[in-house]
């Protein structure tokens, strides 16, 4: 995953051009791939105990798996609600080449996560969340199932997400959603751009497409900079399952 943040602030130069793309290196997925195994080789191995809080007995249902766990150091907390027992979520802060805690990395959401992972990106100001799986609904095992309304509004705990709009081509599906927490009104609405990558296939290193993966990031970056200061989640089915290097 450090290696996908890596991507995203490396491409800022690309910026303004979808041009660019198409001279770029043939070797991009090399490249991803050999800086995916150097920072597996230079990260230092996690020990258990150092995952403390995610193997609490209250917090153990809210990991998708118990082999992909945040460090405590590097937990994102949730915002307590009144009578809650955890404000625990599967999530790891990372910083960015030009800013600390960035990105937060995450599994998609459980059936029983789906409101924690709506509040996480409103109580740290998340304005793109990128989606780098693909929904498998049918999977009883490791289901991966939709954890946004579409059309219209939904109300998950606390949370209302309304979808705005949706575009789509061979290679991203883009979502606009309004974010608000009925219980903290005066905070106002959070507007979030929903980008589901369709160009990275299940069990593969690298994405599918250099131009496609580029482009992406391209999309984000253009939009993080029109939000300013927002954060970004980006998540795949298990969190590190289409990534060489756990976060972070």
């Amino acid at each position: 995953m450090q290696a996908l943040q890596m991507g995203f602030v490396a491409a800022k130069p690309y910026l303004g051009s979808t041009e660019a793309y198409r001279h770029s290196t043939p070797t991009f997925c090399n490249v991803l791939d050999k800086t995916c195994k150097t920072l597996n080789s230079v990260t230092p191995h996690l020990d258990v105990e150092e995952c403390s809080i995610s193997l609490m007995p209250r917090n153990r249902e809210k990991n998708r798996s118990m082999d992909v766990l945040p460090p405590d150091r590097s937990l994102a907390f949730l915002i307590t609600t009144e009578g809650e027992s955890s404000n625990y979520i599967n999530a790891a802060l990372a910083d960015s080449f030009l800013r600390p805690a960035a990105f937060e990395v995450t599994p998609n959401p459980l059936p029983g996560t789906t409101t924690d992972f709506w509040r996480l990106v409103y109580d740290y100001g998340c304005t793109s969340v990128v989606m780098l799986n693909q929904l498998n609904q049918s999977n009883s095992a490791w289901p991966c199932l939709q954890y946004w309304p579409e059309p219209g509004l939904q109300q998950f705990g606390p949370m209302t997400v309304e979808l705005l709009s949706r575009t789509a081509d061979d290679d991203v599906i883009i979502r606009l959603f309004r974010v608000q927490n009925i219980t903290r009104l005066q905070e106002g609405q959070l507007v979030v751009r929903h980008f589901q990558f369709l160009r990275w296939s299940p069990y593969r290193d690298v994405p599918d497409s250099k131009k496609a993966f580029l482009s992406l990031l391209a999309q984000v970056h253009n939009w993080q900079r029109e939000c300013g200061e927002g954060r970004t989640v980006v998540h795949c089915l298990n969190g590190v399952a289409l990534h060489s290097v756990p976060a972070p």
